[in-house]
């Protein structure tokens, strides 16, 4: 595990200090699902939640989302749809890529236990579907819906950025209400694919020789925009 390898590097009292502020952190990480799952046990309309919460954490709704984004600009002719579309499928790979790193290295080197192993007595979990046998933090779903958000930033479309902002954090928020993620897992995965989702896509603009090559920025910026 990746703590257990920094733990190993330090001398005792340092190991003893970081002990105390990791066991700290989890503390008050759980309490806080926690809380949140006493609150929600007393709402009348908690089922409802629970199959909102199942509902909305799907990869269809960030493709409605693109989608609408998509027939917008058709609608409206001023820049090639298809130079679009590409922009968009550039976004969904680097997001693609992201959850990679996410699923395989970084879940692994962490390893958490999902709290709907943890505390299964004490979470208002009415949907098991999410509590697999994989690792907790960060949270996949955070981090595919943040990737795409962060990429999205490179297309200068301020609309498409901030309704991806808001659905990644609507779907970070379902991952807690399921209990299927602590709050630490969401943040860090809003964090980790935000961060790379932006620098990914920025390198590709670069690596692919710019924008106008790639057409990464909107048509409508002159080719001065893009050098």
């Amino acid at each position: 595990m990746l703590t257990t390898l920094i733990i190993l590097t330090l001398n005792a009292q340092q190991q003893a200090v970081i002990d105390t502020i990791y066991t700290n952190l989890l503390h008050w990480d759980q309490r806080i699902l926690l809380v949140l799952h006493e609150l929600l046990r007393q709402l009348p309309w908690s089922s409802f939640l629970h199959v909102f919460a199942v509902k909305i954490a799907v990869v269809s709704g960030c493709l409605l989302i693109t989608i609408g984004f998509i027939v917008k600009r058709w609608w409206r002719a001023d820049t090639s749809p298809w130079s679009y579309v590409f922009q968009i499928g550039l976004m969904y790979g680097v997001a693609a890529l992201v959850y990679g790193m996410n699923r395989f290295i970084l879940k692994p080197a962490i390893g958490r236990t999902r709290p709907c192993h943890e505390l299964t007595d004490q979470l208002v979990v009415t949907v098991q579907q999410g509590c697999e046998l994989s690792w907790s933090m960060p949270s996949n779903h955070s981090v595919v819906f943040a990737a795409c958000a962060g990429a999205s930033f490179i297309l200068k479309d301020r609309g498409l950025s901030l309704s991806l902002v808001v659905y990644a954090g609507v779907v970070g928020v379902s991952r807690l209400l399921l209990g299927v993620h602590y709050p630490a897992d969401v943040g860090l995965g809003w964090i980790v694919g935000g961060l790379f989702g932006y620098v990914l896509m920025g390198l590709v603009a670069r690596l692919g020789g710019g924008c106008q090559r790639l057409r990464l920025v909107l048509a409508k910026q002159g080719p001065s925009e893009c050098e």
